[in-house]
C-alpha cells in the first residue's frame, strides 16, 4: 500500500505527486531484531520478507547464480559449437549496434577465442543504411564469406525469413536473444531466450547476459583457458555442470569473471530490472571493471576521468561509459565500439578511443538539436496520451535518445521518427503499464517492421503510412492508456528525522547497489528544512547547492541540473525535501551529502 502525500501540479498538463511507502508494523521489526529498522523498511518496500531474502540482496554470491543449461537449447548450443571448433568452421557472430549489443558481441568473440576457437569473426549491420536487427542481404553476405555457423547476440528472435534464407544457404544459426517472441520462432539449430523459460531469476536478463550464459556454459564443457582468472587462482568451487538437472552454476577453471565487466556495462544501458541474476552480474561487474584486463576499457576509462575506479556506479555506466560505446552506431558505425573492446594493441585502442570521445561530443550536440525541435512538436500534443514527433532530417541514430528524453519531460509515451523519402525509422519509450510493443503489434498493418521491450522499442515504416499508423497508435492509447500510467510520481522509501541520518546508515545504504530499475536509488522524505543558504555551481551555474538546518543539524543538498529553483526559494523559507543520501568524498574528506530529487515549500501544498 502506499499512501499519497502531496499532489502537486508541475505544469498545465502534467502532473507530479509524492508516494511515501506505507511504514512497516512493529510485528515485523521485531521479528528481524538484528536489523536495524530503516534497514527492514527499505528491503520490505523491495519486496523481500525472509530473512534468506534479505541475505541474498544485501550479500550477492557468484554462485548462486543459475545453471546456464536450464535455458532451453543451451545443451544443443554448445554441442553445436563444440562440433564447429573441432571442425574448424567458420563463426560469425552476428549483432546489433547499441551498447547491450555490442558488449554482448565483445563478450562472445573474447569466449569463444580464448577457447581456443580459430576462425571467429562479427557482423553489424549499419545502422543508417540497414536498420536494426537480421536482414537478408546481411545474412547472404555472411554466407558469401564462407561462414558455417552464424551466432546472434541481443537480435534475431523473431527473424524468421532472415534465418530461413540462412538455411537455404547452407548456414546454420544459434539465436540468443532476450526480446520478446512474436509469433513462431525462427527455425535455428538452437533458440537460447529467456521469455521461452519459466525461471523467474533470468527473465530480466540482455542480450550480454543471455551472451554470458552461452559462455558460463561453454567455459563449463571445454577445457580451456590459461587459469589466471583473479590473481591467477582457480576458484575452489566445483566441477563443470553437467546439464539442465543443476540448478546452480558451476564453475572450471573461472576466467569467465573477467568478462563480467562487459556484462555490467551492457546491462545497465538497456536499463533492465537490476534484480535477480542482473543484480549479481552487474554487483560482480563493477568489481571487475575497476581491474578490466581489456584495454579499450581501460583507455575509455580514463579518457572519461573514471580511470581511478573511485565512483564507478551504474551512475557511470549509464552517463559516462555507455553513451560513448552508444555514439559510434549512432553517428558512424558500431564497429568503432567493438574494436575498442576487443583490440589488445596499445596503439590502436588509443586511437579507437579517441573518436569515441568526439563521436560522443557530437552525439551531445545534435541531440540538444533534435530534442528541442521535437518538444516545439510535443508541445502541440500534450492533450494526447501519447506524442508523436517527426523531422525530415533527424539523425537516425539520435531518435532514441529524444524519445527518452520527451518521455521523460512530459511523461507520455513517445514515438519519434526520422522521415525518409521511402522508409521512416524510429523509435519509441513508454511509461507505466503501457506496453508500447503491443501497442506496434496492434498497428503492425501500418509497420515494415518493429521489436524491442514493453518500455522500449524500434519501428520501420513506409512514409505515406505514417498518418494512418499514429491515428492507430492513438486509438490503442485511448483505449490501454490508464490515466494513473500519466501521472508523473517520486515513490519515498522512507521519512526520517534528522538524527537517523548518519554515518552508520550510509554504510549500510551500500549494500543496496548496484542501483538501477527494479531497485531504484533510495529516497528518503526529511520534513522541516530551514533553508539557511543556496548557490548555484557548475561551470554554467546549472546545478544547486543548499544549506539547510533540522533538530539541530546542519545539512548539505546538492541539486543536478537544478538551478532553476534559484528563484523560487530564498533563504528563510521552510522546505520539506525528497533527498537521496550519499557520501561526497573531496580530496581525501568524507562528508554526508543528500542528493536533490524534489523539493517543496510548506506553504506551497495546494
Amino acid at each position: 500500500m502506499i499512501l499519497i502525500l502531496y499532489l502537486n501540479r508541475i505544469s498545465k498538463k502534467m502532473k507530479r505527486r509524492w508516494l511515501l511507502k506505507e511504514k512497516i508494523s512493529e510485528d515485523f521489526i521485531k521479528k528481524f531484531p538484528d536489523y536495524n529498522p530503516v534497514i527492514l523498511q527499505l528491503l520490505h518496500n523491495r519486496g523481500l520478507k525472509t530473512q534468506e531474502e534479505f541475505e541474498n540482496f544485501l550479500e550477492p554470491r557468484y554462485e548462486s547464480l543459475t545453471s546456464p543449461f536450464l535455458l532451453t537449447d543451451m545443451e544443443k548450443a554448445v554441442d553445436r559449437l563444440k562440433q564447429a571448433s573441432a571442425a574448424g568452421e567458420k563463426i560469425t557472430i552476428y549483432a546489433d549496434y547499441d551498447a547491450d549489443a555490442v558488449t554482448a558481441c565483445a563478450l562472445m568473440f573474447r569466449a569463444l577465442t580464448h577457447l581456443g576457437f580459430k576462425n571467429v569473426d562479427y557482423y553489424i549491420p549499419d545502422r543508417f543504411t540497414e536498420g536494426y536487427g537480421l536482414n537478408v542481404e546481411a545474412v547472404e553476405q555472411i554466407a558469401a564469406r564462407g561462414t558455417n555457423l552464424m551466432i546472434t547476440v541481443d537480435c534475431g528472435i523473431n527473424a524468421r525469413q532472415e534465418a530461413a534464407r540462412a538455411a537455404e544457404l547452407g548456414m546454420e544459426v544459434i539465436i540468443t536473444d532476450h526480446h520478446e517472441i512474436l509469433g513462431d520462432l525462427p527455425k535455428a539449430v538452437a533458440v537460447v531466450n529467456p521469455k521461452r523459460d519459466k525461471i523467474k531469476e533470468i527473465q530480466g536478463l540482455t542480450g550480454v547476459g543471455v551472451a554470458f550464459k552461452l559462455a558460463q556454459a561453454l567455459f563449463s564443457r571445454i577445457s580451456v583457458g590459461d587459469g589466471s582468472a583473479f590473481g591467477g587462482k582457480n576458484p575452489t568451487s566445483t566441477e563443470a555442470t553437467v546439464g539442465r538437472q543443476e540448478s546452480r552454476i558451476k564453475v572450471q577453471n573461472g576466467w569467465e569473471k573477467w568478462l563480467l565487466d562487459l556484462v555490467a556495462i551492457g546491462t545497465v544501458a538497456d536499463c533492465q530490472d537490476l534484480l535477480g541474476e542482473n543484480r549479481v552480474l552487474v554487483k560482480f561487474g563493477l568489481q571487475v571493471l575497476k581491474k578490466t584486463k581489456w584495454l579499450g576499457l581501460r583507455q575509455l576509462l580514463k579518457n572519461s576521468g573514471l580511470d581511478t575506479g573511485e565512483y564507478l556506479d551504474t551512475f557511470s555506466i549509464g552517463f559516462i561509459i555507455a553513451p560513448r560505446i552508444n555514439a559510434a552506431g549512432r553517428i558512424q558505425h558500431a564497429d568503432i565500439a567493438l574494436k575498442l573492446l576487443i583490440s589488445d594493441d596499445p596503439g590502436e585502442v588509443a586511437m579507437l578511443a579517441g573518436q569515441l570521445e568526439s563521436l560522443n561530443q557530437h552525439r551531445q550536440r545534435l541531440t540538444e538539436q533534435v530534442f528541442s525541435e521535437a518538444k516545439a512538436q510535443a508541445e502541440m500534443q500534450v492533450d494526447n496520451k501519447i506524442l508523436f514527433t517527426v523531422g525530415q532530417d533527424w539523425p537516425k541514430g539520435i531518435v532514441g535518445l529524444v524519445a527518452s528524453r520527451l518521455t521523460d519531460f512530459y511523461h507520455r509515451p513517445s514515438v519519434v521518427l526520422e522521415k525518409g523519402l521511402e522508409f521512416s525509422t524510429g523509435s519509441a519509450r513508454s511509461v507505466g503499464t503501457f506496453n508500447i510493443v503491443k501497442a506496434f503489434a496492434y498497428a503492425e498493418a501500418h509497420l515494415e517492421r518493429f521489436g524491442g521491450h514493453a518500455g522500449a522499442a524500434g519501428l520501420t515504416i513506409k512514409t505515406e503510412k505514417i498518418s494512418k499508423f499514429h491515428q492507430v497508435i492513438l486509438e490503442f492509447a485511448e483505449s490501454n492508456l490508464v490515466s494513473e500510467d500519466l501521472i508523473a510520481e517520486e515513490v519515498i522509501d522512507a521519512g526520517l528525522a534528522p538524527e537517523e541520518i548518519n554515518d552508520n546508515l550510509i554504510e549500510q545504504l551500500k549494500k543496496f547497489e548496484p542501483f538501477g530499475p527494479g531497485n531504484p536509488e533510495i529516497k528518503i522524505l526529511l520534513k522541516n528544512l530551514n533553508l539557511e543558504s543556496l548557490r548555484p555551481v557548475g561551470s554554467t551555474s546549472k546545478h544547486l547547492k543548499l544549506q539547510a538546518t533540522s533538530g539541530g543539524r546542519v545539512f548539505k543538498l546538492i541539486g543536478f541540473n537544478q538551478g532553476y529553483r534559484l528563484n523560487s526559494i530564498t533563504p528563510g523559507d521552510v522546505l520539506d525535501a525528497v533527498v537521496v543520501p550519499s557520501e561526497n568524498v573531496w580530496n581525501g574528506r568524507r562528508e554526508i551529502q543528500l542528493k536533490i530529487v524534489d523539493l517543496k515549500k510548506q506553504n506551497s501544498y495546494p
